[in-house]
C-alpha cells in the first residue's frame, strides 16, 4: 500500500496544474478514501470503537444509546453516515481534501504528502481517523484565515476533536514570535532538546499521571494501565532517540536561519513526543503538533528561497525513519490498511 500511496502521490502531483489543482486534490482524496474505506474492522486500533459507536448512534432499539460522547462535527459525521464503510470514506476524504486545500503551490503540495507518508501520517489516519481529521480541518482553517484568527480555527477544529484546544496555544505564541520578529536563540532549543530526552529517560510523564489518577481519581488508574501497560520497560525508547536525532538533525539544517512557525510546531512536537518515550496520552498530542508543523514547514517555511537541499535532507533522514518504524516495525503503532 505504501508504494500505491507513493505512486498516487508523484502521478497527481505530475499532471497537476494552477488550473484544475483542486480537481486533483478532489480526485486524489476520492481515492485514498475508497482505498481506507475497504480496509478490515481489525486494522487501526481505535476502528473497532468507532464501529461501536456508530451502532450505538443507528441501532437506538439495540442498545443505550449517548450522542454527546464524540464531539458535535464527528458525531454529525457518524449520524448521517449510511452504512460504516461510508463513514471510513467519509473521515479519511476530509482529511487528505482539507489538507490539500491548504496549498497553493503542487509543489509544496507534493513534498508535504511525501513527509507526511514517510514519517506515518498514512499509518496513524488508519489508527487515530478522529484526531488526524482534527488537525486536517485546523490546518484548512488556519489557511483560509490566513493565520489572523488562530483561536477560532482551533476552537472549530475541536468539535472534530477536542486535543485542537491543547495545539492553539503553540500555534499563537510562534505565530507572535513571527510577527515580532523574536528570535528564540539556539542554546534555547538545545536545552529544551536535552531537557525533553531527560524527562523521556526518567519517565516522568507517566509517573506524575498516575500519581494524579491514584491521589484524586483512584478509580480511574486503570487509564494509565491502558495507555502505558509496562510502566518499567523501555517500549519507546527506540522511536524516541530516531526524534532526539531528527530535531538535531533540524537544528543543524535551519541552525543559521530564524526557525519560523512551522519550525517551531515540529520542534515542540518531537520534544513532547520524546519526553513521552512511547507513553500514549502525551505522544499523541505531539504526534498531532508534529504534523501540523510538517505541513506549514512545506507550505510556507521552504517555500521560498533556496530551500531544496533542505528538503533533500529532510526526506533522506524521513526514508530511515519510514524503514525502521514501518518495513523493520519498530515500535509501530497502529497498522497500514494491508487487510481489506
Amino acid at each position: 500500500m505504501y508504494f500505491i500511496f507513493l505512486i498516487v502521490i508523484l502521478l497527481f502531483s505530475l499532471i497537476a496544474s494552477k488550473k484544475n489543482k483542486k480537481v486533483i486534490y478532489f480526485i486524489f482524496s476520492f481515492i485514498l478514501g475508497i482505498i481506507y474505506s475497504l480496509r478490515s474492522y481489525q486494522v487501526g486500533n481505535d476502528t473497532e470503537n468507532y464501529l461501536y459507536y456508530y451502532n450505538r448512534v443507528h441501532h437506538l432499539y439495540l442498545v443505550n444509546s449517548y450522542a454527546n460522547n464524540y464531539e458535535p462535527i464527528y458525531h454529525f459525521l457518524i449520524r448521517f453516515s449510511p452504512f460504516f464503510e461510508f463513514y471510513l470514506f467519509l473521515v479519511a476524504f476530509l482529511t487528505f481534501y482539507l489538507i490539500s486545500l491548504s496549498f497553493e503551490k503542487i509543489n509544496d503540495w507534493m513534498t508535504s504528502f511525501l513527509f507526511l507518508l514517510a514519517f506515518g501520517f498514512f499509518n496513524i489516519a488508519v489508527d487515530q481517523s478522529r484526531q488526524i481529521l482534527g488537525i486536517s480541518f485546523f490546518l484548512y482553517l488556519l489557511h483560509k484565515f490566513k493565520y489572523n484568527k488562530n483561536i477560532l480555527s482551533g476552537l472549530i477544529a475541536s468539535l472534530v476533536h477536542i486535543s485542537n484546544l491543547l495545539i492553539v496555544p503553540f500555534v499563537i505564541l510562534f505565530n507572535y514570535l513571527d510577527e515580532k520578529k523574536i528570535t528564540i536563540p539556539n542554546y534555547v532549543y538545545l536545552s529544551l532538546l536535552f531537557g525533553s530526552l531527560i524527562f523521556g529517560i526518567n519517565k516522568y510523564w507517566q509517573f506524575f499521571l498516575y500519581t494524579i489518577l491514584g491521589s484524586y481519581a483512584p478509580e480511574s488508574v486503570y487509564v494509565a494501565e491502558r495507555f502505558y501497560m509496562n510502566n518499567g520497560d523501555n517500549g519507546g525508547s527506540g522511536l524516541m532517540y530516531y526524534r532526539f536525532f531528527l530535531v538535531f538533525l533540524l537544528l543543524i539544517i535551519f541552525f543559521k536561519q530564524k526557525k519560523l512557525l512551522g519550525f517551531n510546531l515540529i520542534f515542540s512536537g518531537l520534544i513532547i513526543q520524546i519526553s513521552s518515550i512511547g507513553f500514549m496520552p502525551i505522544e499523541r498530542v505531539g504526534t498531532s503538533i508534529f504534523f501540523v508543523g510538517l505541513v506549514i514547514l512545506t507550505n510556507k517555511d521552504l517555500s521560498f528561497g533556496l530551500n531544496k537541499w533542505r528538503k533533500i535532507i529532510i526526506f533522506l533522514y524521513a526514508m530511515i525513519y519510514f524503514i525502521q518504524t514501518n518495513i523493520m516495525n519498530i515500535e509501530k503503532h497502529g497498522s497500514v490498511p494491508w487487510t481489506f
